[in-house]
């Protein structure tokens, strides 16, 4: 704690700087990263409505999503007669009970069967160690457990406001699963766990909560929703602020830090995460964020010096100077990118984001071999009204991406990675929405080529490691995967949702010849059960 205590306090000061405005006195719960509400948001984003949304540091609170849909509402007077009576009926649809305070009790009844094998992340391609366990029908969760065979769950989300500064959420889960093979298993899962104290617009939280960085749908390269949240202590901005001064050139800007504790069963028991992430928008148009994590302490981690330390967490330090010495007592990862758009073609948003692992003086090595790529494009509007949307996107995770040699689990926690795809994989899937009042349905088609080769490293005369060269190419696991989910909102809170995928998997586990089929059917119920409904 310590060593993240001035970034904390510097953070702090920024986001009191600037001013809070009533709403955002208020504390609140945050708001489940793809919920309806959220969708709302990014509906009336592509009419033209919202100026200030910050898509890549999530979730919102729920005041956060009040205030943008009030803000949409403001501007209806940009629209045509046609186009404004599309955005009014999305802000309709959205319950008042969905954005204010008080007190929510929602139930859910889960049952999914699944026939896709739970994968260890290859362990023998000598670039580094990784202890995760991977599922591409079952990802970006946030954490749920599954076994191939039937898995029930019942969850219970309890969250609310207390009084103007003070906010709470609790959301535990009981599972049971039958596998297809072997004896059945189940337990206890706390996917959310923290409270919240608020004053003007400065959030701190304490307890087990989950982030989500990046434009994607499911995240960026360092935090995506595939594991429960991080046991952490967390300062961030409810709402985007000015920056005083010359720096007002930034523009609207959303900010987080924290720090977190892993689990106790890794290869470092206890290891620490320290993340940040700040986010501008200095044209409507345009948003660009810098974002980083750094791994390390822990039970039997390398040492440091004092120094070295708060070095290592002032960011690119060791690159400036420390003389081309790397820190090797830490795991860090660091995210850069932007995403712009574009009004002429209904407001679709072209994004990028790169996540560099370590640094280097090999071009092809920090871009491609070690570092992670997103780049994707959302069109929320195919048509006038906004009946139909379009996503693209294609991730690449470099053949070192989440390893760590001292920090042998690697980016992980529970043996989920926490950022975007997989490791040594190259993806890409296109997603297209329909919406009519009460129900949305997404249909996805993807593909996906996981690679298990085997690299050897090669130096530079001063010792530094130059690039990699493969020296065992292996046969690559090719997915070709088809998805259909929809989902019906009543008008009283309650929600049920049906979704199915098929996925034909060739080269299976590197196999050469070996072809496997994957399927999985999910069925889900949401029932308001307390007040506030």
């Amino acid at each position: 704690m310590p060593r993240a205590l001035p970034t904390l306090t510097i953070l702090a000061a920024m986001v009191v700087l600037a001013p809070g405005g009533s709403l955002h006195a208020q504390a609140s719960p945050d708001l489940p990263t793809g919920s309806r509400v959220e969708w709302a948001v990014e509906k009336l984003v592509g009419f033209g409505l919202v100026d200030d949304r910050i898509v890549s540091v999530r979730p919102w609170s729920r005041t956060e999503a009040l205030r943008l849909l009030e803000h949409a509402r403001s501007n209806l007077n940009r629209l045509s007669p046609r186009e404004r009576a599309a955005a009014e009926a999305i802000l309709d649809e959205v319950r008042s009970s969905d954005v204010e305070r008080g007190l929510r009790v929602t139930g859910v009844a889960e049952v999914t069967a699944m026939d896709s094998p739970w994968l260890a992340v290859p362990q023998d391609t000598n670039t580094g160690s990784v202890e995760a366990d991977v599922n591409h029908l079952a990802r970006y969760r946030i954490g749920r457990e599954y076994v191939e065979g039937l898995t029930g769950a019942a969850e219970l989300d309890v969250e609310g406001s207390l009084g103007h500064r003070v906010a709470a959420e609790f959301r535990p889960r009981i599972w049971w699963g039958e596998p297809r093979a072997g004896v059945g298993e189940g337990g206890v899962q706390v996917l959310q766990a923290q409270a919240r104290l608020q004053w003007s617009n400065l959030r701190f939280d304490v307890g087990r909560s989950t982030s989500v960085w990046g434009p994607g749908r499911n995240g960026g390269g360092l935090l995506a929703g595939n594991t429960r949240g991080l046991d952490r202590i967390r300062v961030s901005s409810d709402a985007p602020f000015q920056w005083p001064g010359f720096l007002s050139v930034l523009g609207p800007t959303q900010a987080e830090v924290f720090i977190a504790v892993l689990e106790e069963d890794r290869a470092v028991p206890r290891s620490k995460l320290v993340g940040y992430n700040v986010a501008v928008r200095p044209h409507p148009r345009f948003e660009a964020w810098f974002a980083t994590l750094i791994q390390s302490g822990g039970e039997g981690a390398p040492t440091a010096s004092a120094w070295s330390r708060i070095a290592d967490h002032l960011l690119f330090i060791d690159w400036i100077f420390n003389g081309g010495e790397t820190f090797l007592f830490s795991n860090k990862g660091t995210s850069l990118g932007f995403q712009l758009r574009m009004p002429s073609w209904r407001h679709a948003q072209l994004f990028a984001e790169f996540t560099l692992e370590d640094k280097g003086h090999n071009l092809r090595r920090i871009f491609w071999q070690d570092g992670a790529w997103l780049l994707g494009v959302w069109v929320p509007r195919l048509d006038v009204e906004g009946v139909a949307d379009l996503r693209f996107e294609f991730y690449h995770s470099g053949y070192r991406m989440h390893r760590h040699s001292q920090f042998r689990s690697g980016r992980t926690l529970d043996r989920r990675l926490l950022g975007l795809g997989d490791v040594n994989t190259d993806g890409a899937f296109l997603e297209v929405g329909i919406n009519r009042p009460g129900i949305r349905a997404t249909v996805e088609a993807g593909v996906e080529n996981r690679s298990a080769d085997v690299w050897d490293a090669r130096f530079r005369p001063d010792g530094e490691l130059d690039v990699l060269e493969k020296i065992d190419d292996r046969p690559d696991e090719f997915y070709l995967r088809g998805l259909i989910s929809i989902t019906a909102y009543a008008d009283d809170g309650r929600e049920f949702s049906v979704g199915v995928g098929l996925a034909r998997v060739t080269d299976s586990r590197f196999q050469n010849g070996a072809t496997r089929h994957d399927g999985v059917v999910r069925v889900r119920a949401a029932v308001p059960l307390g007040p506030g409904f």
